[in-house]
C-alpha cells in the first residue's frame, strides 16, 4: 500500500507561502533584525493546551484546520476548530462528525485522536496526512493499477463508514486525504 499514491518533495518556497496545499494563510511577518528570516503567523483562535500552532492547512464551512505540533507526543496533527460564530446546528453537525469519524476505525479513514472542548469550542485531533488531498492529482493520470488501488481504498473506507450507518454525503477529491506512506484516507464525514 506504501506506493498508492507518490507524493512529491514539496518546495519550501511552496510551504511558506501556503501553496503547497492551496491555501494562503494569514501573511508572514518578517523580523526586523533579518529580511530572511519570518514568524509563525497566529492561530485562527486560542488552540487547546498541549498543541503548538504551526499553520493553517485549509479552511471550510465547518470551519478552520491547523496543523499543529502535539507537545506531550511531538508529533503533528490537524486541529480542527469551529469559530466562535458557530451556530448550535453547526456544533451539532462538528460534535456528529467526531462520533463517526472515530467510530469508523479504519485503514482508509482519517483516524480521530481526541476529541475536547477548549474556551467553550469544540475541536477535534485528527491524524495529519502530509500528501494532502487527491485534487493534487487531478490532471494528472495515474497508471490504471495505481489508480484501481486508490479507488479500492477510497471504497473500503466509504463501506468501513456505511456499515455503520454512516453515510459521507459529500465525497470527492478535496475530501480524500494521503498518508505518509501513500494510503488514501476519507474525511470530511460532518
Amino acid at each position: 500500500m506504501s506506493d498508492r499514491i507518490r507524493t512529491q518533495a514539496t518546495p519550501a518556497a511552496d510551504v511558506l507561502t501556503g501553496t503547497a496545499d492551496g491555501v494562503t494563510p494569514p501573511a508572514l511577518a518578517s523580523d526586523s533584525t533579518s529580511p530572511h528570516t519570518a514568524t509563525v503567523p497566529a492561530p485562527p483562535i486560542e488552540l487547546p493546551p498541549g498543541f503548538v500552532f504551526e499553520r493553517v492547512l485549509g479552511r471550510g464551512g465547518m470551519g478552520v484546520v491547523s496543523l499543529a505540533r502535539q507537545t506531550g507526543l511531538n508529533r503533528l496533527v490537524a486541529l480542527k476548530t469551529i469559530p466562535v460564530t458557530a451556530s448550535s446546528s453547526a456544533v451539532i453537525r462538528f460534535l456528529g462528525e467526531a462520533e463517526a469519524v472515530a467510530a469508523a476505525r479504519h485503514p482508509n479513514v482519517v483516524e480521530v485522536y481526541q476529541f475536547g472542548e477548549h474556551a467553550g469550542l469544540p475541536y477535534l485531533v485528527l491524524e495529519f496526512c502530509p500528501g494532502g488531498d487527491l485534487t493534487t492529482k487531478t490532471g494528472t493520470a495515474l497508471p490504471a493499477r495505481e489508480a484501481a488501488e486508490v479507488i479500492a481504498g477510497v471504497a473500503d473506507g466509504v463501506d468501513a463508514a456505511h456499515r455503520l450507518g454512516i453515510v459521507h454525503r459529500d465525497l470527492k477529491p478535496h475530501n480524500v486525504l494521503v498518508a505518509a506512506d501513500g494510503t488514501p484516507k476519507v474525511t470530511e464525514f460532518g
